[in-house]
């Protein structure tokens, strides 16, 4: 039997089970509903996802013996339980007399979205000085946690085992501030110190990790130049 013929007897409210804002440790919930358009009695049943971060509850049955009389519906609650900010998914199953289909669940939030380039050029100071580079930092896109890390210190270096939460220092470079957070369309400046000290002129390079509490990671270049005076 095909899936249409299983839709005209039942109706399901989502096409796909969605969540799109959530904090670590949280547990936040949804409700499916399967509404019978048939002229008789049915049962209906839903197989829990595999994920174990997400979870279906008992049935809403409007009647004890598991049947769903014309027009009327049976509930399901789905909670999901998150142990990240990454993105996750899984599905559910719905079989009938008529035949079965499945249902997505994604959780998805919106992405940060930083106006920071993936190279800075902090520009040139003579040996033995030092320059400053100052940055604007606009989030265009969903909200997020930050924390700059250097590659040897990473994975072990987190928001919660940051070596210094207030400054990043990577070879000739220090980033302030190392951790912060940010909105939709927030704003932040940026500094970045370039102090070669009296190393031998010429072309500096470094890079930076910047990670995101959502999991996602990447790199940024460094580069500043110190000249004879």
């Amino acid at each position: 039997m095909k899936f249409s013929d299983f839709e005209r007897h039942f109706e399901n409210s989502k096409s796909e089970i969605r969540f799109d804002d959530w904090e670590v440790g949280t547990v936040i919930e949804t409700v499916l509903e399967l509404r019978n358009n048939d002229a008789i009695s049915r049962a209906v049943t839903v197989l829990p996802p595999e994920n174990p971060h997400f979870h279906l509850g008992l049935g809403r049955y409007p009647s004890s013996d598991g049947q769903v009389g014309p027009g009327l519906s049976v509930l399901f609650r789905i909670q999901f339980m998150p142990d990240s900010l990454a993105d996750d998914e899984s599905s559910l199953e719905v079989r009938h007399q008529a035949g079965k289909f499945i249902i997505p669940i994604r959780a998805i939030r919106a992405k940060p979205l930083l106006t920071i380039p993936p190279e800075v050029n902090v520009g040139h100071c003579l040996v033995g000085s030092q320059t400053r580079y100052l940055s604007r930092i606009i989030n265009q896109g969903g909200r997020g946690k930050f924390c700059f890390v250097r590659q040897s210190d990473w994975p072990a270096a987190n928001f919660k085992t940051a070596i210094d939460p207030g400054s990043c220092k990577i070879g000739p470079f220090t980033i302030w501030p190392s951790m912060f957070e940010l909105e939709p369309n927030g704003e932040k400046d940026l500094i970045i110190q370039f102090d070669p000290g009296y190393a031998p002129p010429g072309v500096f390079t470094e890079t930076v990790l910047l990670t995101c509490d959502n999991c996602q990671t990447k790199g940024n270049h460094l580069e500043g130049s110190s000249l004879d005076g």
